[in-house]
């Protein structure tokens, strides 16, 4: 069932906005990027990913995200980004400006060693309390996102070693992350969530790679999307610096993310698999068995839905009545990212400042606040090889303290 193309190129392209979304809503697509058997034997991609949230379809899919959507009530998310996001973000950079002078940072290994932190917490693994355990988890969650990404057919590069990296990082996650997370049990992480409810997922294995899948995907939409915000955002502001006080609001930032995940989704597309024969909105029609790869960088510049000057960034793009304005970045339908609001927040969210926002938006709004702006001296440079426009550097400099 899941003996899919090998390439892109081989499977059939569905570009258009409604088009995507038909597929993501139709029981008749099953998601096909995370699983490749339904065969006892685990591939490479199952020993990540096998009977994880991703992969599951119809029934045993909304049973398990109901259970997990536990984890992101709006009292979950408040938790997180005032009790954990915030607190070690203002820490971390009080302690980097009180020794830099001239207030520049690299965003990127700044970013994430915060995110590494949140993931830790999300996932139920014991507390991440320095940097340098914080540098370990997020190295090890970098490693086992590449193999699982090995795997993926737009990535290029050394495959093989990417993998290979992934399967060591996959043990020592397990060995010094996931067996103490067990003995802690934490009910507001994956593991503790997931050993409470053992009658739900009874398959330890299971429990564990779910605990691998929160761990990668807790962070990376946030770690990719924050610098592409930043640069569009300060290209928008230099021909309207009026606007720049705009930052002051959650629902500003909010639009800002947006619109950057609508050009910049983290994955290029989604695979879907047909299970019987539909119509798309545009009039494609598609076969049963067949493999369609969803364009999300297609749909998310459909000029049709998204205005003529779709290509462009535009943090006060108005969108029609039911279309996200991030696209189908976070895919759509019953497969739609449960960790969507915990990265964007809920749309139309108020601008209480104990409510959670997101923590995209959270961390947009907060480094603005201490002055944030692009380097001029230094430029960013993208990562190599894995088919995503990740950044691997993004100088900055902050030019005040917050408050």
């Amino acid at each position: 069932m899941y003996a899919r193309p090998s390439t892109i190129g081989e499977m059939t392209h569905v570009t258009t906005h409604d088009d995507v979304s038909a597929i993501a809503h139709s029981p008749n697509g099953r998601q096909a990027l995370h699983s490749t058997s339904d065969t006892p034997e685990l591939g490479l991609i199952d020993m990540f990913s096998r009977d994880g949230l991703p992969s599951l379809h119809g029934d045993k899919h909304f049973q398990r995200r109901r259970l997990e959507s536990k984890l992101f009530t709006k009292q979950a998310r408040a938790k997180m980004e005032y009790e954990i996001l915030l607190p070690v973000l203002r820490r971390h950079l009080a302690e980097h400006l009180a020794s830099s002078e001239s207030g520049e940072a690299d965003l990127m290994p700044f970013s994430r060693l915060i995110l590494a932190r949140l993931s830790g917490a999300i996932v139920g693994t014991p507390p991440v309390d320095d940097v340098e355990a914080a540098e370990r988890l997020r190295v090890l969650s970098e490693q086992i996102m590449n193999g699982l990404a090995s795997q993926f057919p737009w990535v290029t590069g050394d495959t093989a070693e990417y993998a290979r990296v992934g399967l060591e990082a996959r043990q020592t996650f397990h060995d010094e992350y996931y067996l103490p997370g067990k003995e802690l049990s934490d009910p507001y992480g994956v593991i503790g969530l997931l050993l409470s409810n053992q009658d739900a997922v009874p398959d330890e294995d299971v429990r564990f790679r779910e605990s691998m899948l929160f761990l990668i995907g807790s962070s990376s939409t946030t770690a990719n999307a924050l610098p592409h915000t930043i640069i569009e955002l300060e290209r928008w502001l230099e021909s309207r610096p009026e606007r720049r006080g705009d930052l002051a609001s959650f629902e500003f930032c909010r639009r800002a993310a947006s619109e950057a995940l609508r050009l910049h989704p983290p994955n290029p597309g989604l695979i879907r698999s047909i299970l019987e024969p539909m119509t798309l909105p545009s009039g494609l029609e598609l076969e049963e068995g067949e493999f369609v790869f969803l364009d999300l960088r297609a749909a998310g510049q459909d000029v049709t839905v998204f205005g003529p000057n779709a290509g462009e960034y535009d943090p006060l793009r108005e969108v029609p009545e039911g279309v996200w304005p991030f696209a189908l970045t976070f895919g759509g339908g019953p497969h739609m990212c449960i960790g969507r609001t915990l990265t964007i927040g809920d749309h139309g969210a108020k601008e209480d400042p104990e409510a959670p926002q997101g923590v995209l938006v959270q961390l947009l709004h907060e480094l603005y606040d201490w002055g944030l702006r692009l380097d001029s001296s230094r430029s960013p440079r993208f990562r190599e090889a894995l088919g995503r426009d990740d950044f691997a550097t993004f100088p900055v400099i902050f030019t005040r303290a917050a408050g």
